[in-house]
C-alpha cells in the first residue's frame, strides 16, 4: 500500500511539474486588441513573415507616413498566440533597458533588431508577435516561427 501511494504522489508531482512547463501557464498579455496598432499613419512589420525555430535574431521595421516625427525606446516584448488568447513569452531573466528616445521622422522608415536568444524558452512552431510602444501607443508585428 505504501508503495502505490508512493507512486502516485510521484504521479501527481510529475504532472504539476509538466503543466508549469507550458505555454498555457504564461502570463496572459496585458494589452486589450483595442488598444493595439491605434497610432494613425504608423506601422510596424517583420522584415519576414517566417522564421526558423533556432532564429537569434529578427528585423522589424517602423515607418511613419505622419507629418509628426515620433519617439520610441528600445524596449520590446514577445506574445505568443496560445490558441485563441495572447500570451506574453517570459525573458530568461529580469530585463532593464536602457532609457533612450529613438526618432522616427515624418516619412522615415526605421530598421529595429529583435534578440530571440533573450528569451527563457526554445520558439516551438507557431503565431508569433512583437509588441513596441511609439509615442506611448502599442504597435504589433505577427510572425510565424516554423521547424527547420
Amino acid at each position: 500500500m505504501k508503495k502505490r501511494s508512493s507512486l502516485i504522489f510521484t504521479s501527481i508531482l510529475f504532472i504539476l511539474f509538466l503543466t508549469g512547463c507550458t505555454k498555457a501557464a504564461f502570463e496572459p498579455s496585458p494589452y486589450a486588441a483595442d488598444d493595439l496598432n491605434q497610432l494613425a499613419g504608423v506601422t510596424m512589420k517583420t522584415v519576414e513573415p517566417r522564421y526558423n525555430s533556432d532564429t537569434e535574431t529578427i528585423h522589424v521595421t517602423l515607418a511613419n507616413e505622419t507629418e509628426e516625427e515620433l519617439f520610441y525606446g528600445v524596449a520590446f516584448s514577445i506574445e505568443y498566440l496560445d490558441e485563441d488568447a495572447w500570451v506574453v513569452f517570459p525573458f530568461e531573466e529580469e530585463m532593464a533597458w536602457i532609457e533612450i528616445a529613438l526618432s522616427l521622422k515624418p516619412g522615415e522608415t526605421n530598421k529595429e533588431e529583435i534578440t530571440m536568444t533573450l528569451f527563457e524558452h526554445d520558439f516551438e512552431p507557431g503565431t508569433y508577435r512583437v509588441i513596441k510602444e511609439v509615442a506611448g501607443k502599442p504597435l504589433t508585428a505577427e510572425f510565424e516561427i516554423e521547424t527547420e
